[in-house]
């Protein structure tokens, strides 16, 4: 099972862990200035208390600012080394002492700061009691083990010999040690290495046994309390009853009878609120497993489901059927009236929603659930029908029906809320607890999710059939083509028209293999696409299916379809314009020479210098390479030469005249 630790317990347990190592330095640094100032009270820390040991003092503070630098699991390597360092020094001085009482040495570590004139010969002066010296030991070697289970057994051990030399204390029955040069151990110390202890268990709640008792599940919450509460109450009263006995108030062979009246009197209501807790936890459980039922439920309609109306109807089902809900409703918002439209409703045993004419802005709707979660834009929850100033409208009808608790969830699309989700339970209480509410929170989000989702599908859905038929009715070729391998993946009508290709013959192949257009081409085309991320009015030339070529001013532009990107390609065919725009210029071109043939004429009467501009305009107009005129001399019968253009020399021209005039042509 995954132990989920309580936030409010680690909380806690932070807090007590930096509390205890500055309790157990404290304690520490006081004595060792009692020793050294020669302060009694000091010494002591409580008056009429027996001192500390000056060694045992240090160990104290030594071990309580070792926890101070371990007590995160994400300290600083410095802080480790520091820690574990002081830790040492402790672990060092316990074993240099524990060797002394178990070899009979004197080692000279006893005073080796101080004299102690304090203590009696017979008590070791300035050594530590032997349960101080276990449980420093103990507790430095857990503090260098920290976060093991070795550290934890090490803890529970210091904990275990701390209550029974404090037991020895209140009790005195010498549990531990029955020579009188043994027993010298003040409570304090114990109370201290007690503390410190439990304080090493707390600085890794999520290790071991502390991560049992960290835990949020109900078995974790009973040991919280009933633990410490055993552990107190059993200590309490022995007290008083060996306090009432020695004061003469009980009889000395009665005390055990007395005792265990007393623990059967004090444990029975311990163990009454404890089975409570968990009977409550477990309820909680219970409506938590419900409403995780239905929330997997409802996402699973979600998914299913295309239809608002189908959705709502199957949301009531299943708040109903998996929430064990009596009754669940949904009402649509009217934002202009107020008014609140049952659209669905499901219910327990055929119950009925009571109320036909709900508007929220109009008492008594206006001040209950529905108009404040309407105002807020928060779910509203009611613990108990009853007693609930908010649902006054709702008790006769929660009597009638078996109503106890009811929440409100709001329900929004783009934002807005357009609906709520009114949910009514048998139990008292069911909505009381956080993770309960926030469950039905997160219904509704799903919901309002939902909403958004078919909405834009539907926004979706009607761009692409506004896309499909302008697509194929519009009146210029056009394709798209996928990017990343240049393949058609559709054309409309007039692009089968132009080209000649059918959208069967299209699909699944490329332009090149179309032999539309060549492959350097299209690469160019591709990379000027993907930088520019557009393609506006490029002329380009492109071949048929009849291999007829046509000129084509196309754009071309990005989109992105089911996640990957297409190219769409709109094409022009400016053939005919083209056509005519040359015809246009010829005429112009032709025009033009004519005028200055007229000018030259008019302007000149050396028939030289008209015939080289006739000459010339007639090489730029017909476009050939050479020409000549020759003119016919009627008296000779000859043709004679005039004037020429475009020969290597004069000579060419005037032969050509001499063969014409031989009739050699």
């Amino acid at each position: 099972m995954k132990f989920q630790s309580n936030i409010h317990v680690l909380s806690f347990l932070r807090t007590f862990v930096n509390a205890a190592s500055i309790v157990v330095f404290g304690v520490g640094l006081l004595v060792m200035l009692g020793w050294i100032m020669d302060i009694s009270s000091l010494r002591s820390i409580l008056p009429g208390l027996p001192a500390i040991r000056f060694n045992t003092a240090l160990s104290l503070l030594l071990v309580g600012s070792s926890l101070w630098f371990l007590q995160n699991e994400d300290a600083s390597p410095a802080q480790n080394g520091i820690g574990k360092g002081l830790a040492g020094l402790a672990l060092l001085i316990s074993l240099l002492t524990l060797s002394e009482y178990l070899f009979g040495w004197n080692l000279g570590i006893d005073e080796l700061f101080l004299r102690d004139l304090h203590s009696s010969p017979e008590l070791f002066p300035g050594r530590m009691s032997p349960i101080a010296v276990l449980c420093s030991a103990l507790s430095s070697t857990s503090l260098l083990l920290i976060g093991s289970r070795i550290s934890q057994y090490f803890s529970v051990s210091v904990f275990v010999l701390a209550i029974i030399a404090i037991m020895d204390f209140l009790f005195d029955f010498r549990a531990l040690f029955r020579n009188p040069q043994n027993t010298y151990s003040a409570v304090q110390t114990a109370w201290s290495f007690l503390i410190l202890a439990l304080a090493i268990l707390a600085a890794r709640p999520a290790r071991g046994m502390m991560r049992i008792l960290s835990s949020d599940l109900p078995g974790s919450k009973a040991m919280r309390l009933l633990l410490p509460g055993i552990v107190i109450l059993t200590v309490v009263m022995g007290w008083l009853v060996e306090r009432a006995e020695s004061l003469g108030y009980l009889d000395t062979g009665k005390e055990s009878i007395l005792l265990v009246i007393l623990l059967i009197f004090v444990y029975s209501p311990l163990i009454y609120f404890i089975a409570r807790n968990i009977n409550q936890a477990e309820e909680g459980m219970v409506y938590a497993n419900r409403l995780y039922a239905t929330l997997s439920q409802v996402n699973q309609a979600i998914a299913r489901l295309k239809s608002q109306q189908e959705l709502f109807e199957s949301i009531c089902k299943i708040a109903v059927d998996f929430g064990k809900f009596r009754l669940a409703w949904i009402g649509l918002f009217d934002p202009d009236s107020g008014h609140l439209t049952p659209v669905a409703v499901h219910s327990f045993a055929g119950l009925k929603l009571p109320f036909e004419d709900i508007n929220a802005r109009e008492m008594p709707f206006k001040e209950g659930l529905m108009g404040v979660a309407l105002t807020s834009g928060q779910a509203q929850f009611s613990d108990d029908l009853m007693v609930d100033h908010r649902m006054l409208h709702w008790r006769e009808i929660a009597l009638q029906d078996d109503y106890h608790s009811a929440a409100v969830i709001p329900i929004r699309q783009s934002g807005q809320i357009v609906g709520l989700l009114n949910l009514y339970a048998a139990d008292a209480g069911f909505f009381r607890v956080r993770q309960e509410q926030n469950l039905l929170e997160q219904i509704g989000l799903d919901i309002s999710f939902a909403l958004d989702a078919m909405e834009s599908e539907r926004v979706r859905k009607q761009a692409e059939e506004r896309f499909a038929s302008a697509f194929h009715s519009s009146p210029m070729p056009i394709t798209i083509t996928r990017v990343r391998d240049g393949k058609i993946v559709d054309v409309n009508d007039m692009w089968c028209e132009v080209f000649g290709y059918t959208r069967e013959q299209a699909l699944g192949r490329t332009s090149v293999e179309l032999g539309v257009t060549d492959e350097k081409t299209r690469q160019q085309v591709m990379a000027t696409l993907k930088a520019r991320g557009l393609i506006r009015n490029i002329e380009a030339r492109i071949t048929t299916c009849s291999g007829e070529e046509r000129d084509m001013l196309y754009s071309m532009e990005l989109l992105e379809i089911n996640g990957e990107s297409h190219s769409l390609a709109t094409l022009i065919d400016i053939t005919e314009r083209k056509q005519a725009e040359e015809q246009v210029r010829r005429q112009l071109k032709h025009l033009t020479a004519l005028r200055l043939i007229d000018i030259a004429i008019s302007s000149s009467f050396d028939l030289h210098v008209i015939l080289e501009v006739v000459l010339q305009q007639v090489l730029a107009q017909l476009e050939v390479d050479a020409s000549c005129v020759l003119l016919f001399n009627p008296q000779l019968h000859t043709i004679e030469y005039a004037a020429s253009r475009g020969f290597r020399g004069e000579g060419c021209a005037r032969n050509l005249s001499s063969f014409l005039s031989e009739g050699r042509f």
